[in-house]
């Protein structure tokens, strides 16, 4: 299998372009790669996920695609679609096989089931979850705790976007129209009418984009204004995205150009097409890289991927790869996943080469992050040289607690302590360190995972196993 450079976009008006331009100092992404590698505590990595009970969940670090030795205790684990990475929390949401949505806590490796019977869910940039039941309901989870919303829908939605930290927005489409019902701390604040066509939504939530016959309709989410606005544009909308920031919305129109548009020029006024280019073929997707340097783009009926400078789109490379919900994707050191057949590979944006393989891995479902973990440096598995006998000591020198809940109140985190322990409960506080910053109410400690997991099943209640070196524990 070969890669190919291409400059399929402004192939006509750049012959003078070659490949040193994608040298060191000729590319502005390079520049911002190095820099950005220089933060010491991100790792860009990639989660892998089981579709079907098994395998459990693996973790490959960028840009080669390397098995980090982070186990998860997950054997039963089979996922139909990822939500996504709360940040915060730790936790890595995904919707299960069964329609329950699972939480995957990074720092003990196990998983929990948060909500059954869940139709569908969005993550807002905030990283909070917000979820729609089959019967209607509405909740979000909230300081890992799931927090019912009073509204029920009496129609479920066609999609679904999380905004900010307590905003929902649901698109229903019926046989009297196409709306959004907009909710907003728990309750119901009012519907927009949209026009049919294919949408695009900032990322913040704020505004919708609507291709429609003669251009593009825009609606800003406020139900308290009526602010509507038309933007006309030439040729049938095919594909559009809006940047990572959403200040630009990226239109692809079956007359093969593409235009990057002012998000708030949309009005009509001066300067709204901040670029324009031809391109060689239809594109029917496009993807926006988390940290606006890229764009992906999907051209029809190819089994190939466009990688673009999304500052620059006459910079483009081709690679093979197929197109789903969650492949191909951009990692945060700007190395970019894609399946090709039965295997994920990782390549180059720059040169389009191969860096890393996983073979037999197109199955599964990929979710990639920027991830600074909680415990020791992520070390590599093919690092690991320690015998059986070592890692069992290893695993001795850690303990492991039930934790109830996290508070950056010292007060509240104690009343809360001695009430447990009235209760008869092993209960400690796990006081803020270098890693965690809030203080944290456990039982324990206990030997094993396991043990930690009996007690807090008994207790009825949520909760999640976290794991303490012993030698930096901090409990009173």
């Amino acid at each position: 299998m070969t890669y190919t450079r291409s400059a399929s976009l402004l192939l006509a008006l750049i012959p003078s372009f070659h490949a040193c331009e994608w040298g060191e100092a000729g590319n502005p992404i390079r520049v911002a790669f190095a820099a950005e590698s220089a933060t010491p505590n991100d790792t860009s990595v990639v989660f892998r996920f089981p579709t079907s009970a098994g395998p459990g969940v693996h973790l490959y670090t960028f840009p080669r695609l390397t098995e980090a030795d982070w186990h998860f205790a997950t054997p039963r684990l089979a996922v139909r679609r990822l939500v996504g990475f709360g940040v915060s929390e730790g936790q890595v949401y995904v919707e299960t096989q069964d329609s329950s949505l699972v939480a995957l806590d990074l720092e003990s490796g196990l998983a929990s089931t948060l909500e059954s019977a869940v139709f569908s869910t969005a993550m807002g940039p905030t990283g909070v979850p917000h979820i729609v039941g089959f019967d209607g309901t509405l909740a979000a989870v909230i300081d890992r705790h799931t927090q019912p919303w009073d509204p029920v829908l009496a129609e479920l939605p066609t999609r679904v976007w999380g905004t900010t930290r307590r905003r929902l927005l649901a698109l229903v489409e019926s046989d009297q129209g196409r709306r959004v019902d907009l909710f907003e701390n728990s309750s119901f604040i009012g519907s927009l009418d949209l026009p049919a066509g294919l949408t695009a939504v900032t990322r913040w939530g704020d505004l919708a984009v609507v291709a429609v016959d003669s251009g593009l309709v825009s609606v800003r989410m406020d139900p308290s204004r009526d602010d509507t606005e038309f933007f006309p544009i030439p040729g049938v909308v095919a594909a559009m995205v809006f940047s990572a920031a959403s200040h630009h919305l990226f239109v692809a129109t079956a007359d093969l150009q593409i235009r990057v548009i002012n998000r708030f020029s949309l009005d009509g006024g001066e300067g709204a097409v901040l670029r324009q280019y031809p391109l060689a073929d239809r594109i029917e997707a496009m993807r926006a890289g988390s940290q606006g340097r890229l764009l992906l783009l999907k051209p029809e009926g190819v089994d190939s991927v466009w990688i673009a400078d999304a500052t620059e789109l006459t910079r483009v490379v081709t690679v093979p790869g197929s197109w789903d919900s969650d492949l191909p994707q951009v990692a945060t050191d700007g190395t970019v996943l894609v399946r090709q057949g039965d295997d994920v590979v990782a390549i180059d944006p720059e040169t389009a080469a191969e860096v890393g393989r996983i073979e037999d891995g197109a199955k599964d479902r990929w979710l990639v992050a920027a991830w600074n973990p909680r415990r020791p440096t992520l070390q590599l598995a093919e690092e690991v040289e320690t015998g059986p006998d070592e890692a069992i000591d290893e695993a001795d020198r850690r303990t492991y607690y039930a934790q109830l809940s996290s508070t950056s109140n010292q007060a509240w985190a104690l009343a809360r302590r001695d009430e447990l322990r009235g209760a008869q409960l092993n209960a400690q506080v796990i006081y803020p360190d270098e890693y965690y910053d809030r203080y944290r109410v456990v039982l324990g400690p206990f030997d094993t995972s396991e043990e930690a997991d009996n007690i807090g099943r008994r207790l009825g209640q949520p909760y999640w196993i976290i794991t303490v070196q012993d030698t930096t524990a901090t409990n009173r």
